[in-house]
């Protein structure tokens, strides 16, 4: 099985780490709501479960993203993401030196993405989500796609804890 590399999560987990020493001052627990439509969203890159190639594309998301800071620095982030990506066959991520170009059209996958994690106040990261989506492909037939993913990062270092699963449901 290939690996996924979901760029716009992991971007919000590093982006929740730089709120942090703001949070670690405010008085009492505060939320705040982002809801979004139809917004440019993230790179996905993956091995399709179905079909067995590496296919990208760039997602378009609605949904929402609570955050909530409490007064221990503490920030946990939960949210709920409506998205759809043509996908193409590729052999690396846009900004890979070695990436060639997106190669033929595969498809179109519309999913949803569920995800909830916190940033510690002492830097540990913990994200996690899953997706769960049709994949229509240029042939007329379907397949559902199913995707955990979970991360445990230390505040310096590599992952100490890394899942990735993708399966086809048929």
């Amino acid at each position: 099985m290939g690996k996924l590399i979901e760029f716009g999560l992991l971007a919000t987990a590093i982006a929740l780490v730089a709120t942090m020493p703001a949070a670690a001052g405010a008085a009492g627990a505060s939320q705040t709501v982002e809801r979004f439509t139809n917004e440019p969203g993230g790179f996905i890159l993956f091995e399709d479960p179905c079909g067995g190639q590496q296919i990208g594309g760039y997602t378009v998301d609605t949904g929402w993203v609570r955050t909530t800071e409490a007064p221990t620095g503490a920030v946990q982030a939960r949210g709920h993401i409506a998205s759809t990506a043509d996908l193409y066959v590729v052999n690396a991520p846009p900004w890979d030196p070695s990436f060639t170009g997106f190669g033929p059209f595969v498809g179109t996958w519309t999913f949803v993405t569920s995800f909830a994690g916190p940033v510690l106040p002492d830097g540990h990261v913990v994200n996690g989500f899953v997706e769960t989506g049709q994949l229509a492909y240029t042939d007329g037939t379907t397949s559902h796609v199913l995707v955990t993913f979970r991360i445990v990062l230390p505040p310096d270092g590599p992952p100490t804890v890394f899942f990735l699963k993708a399966v086809c449901g048929g």
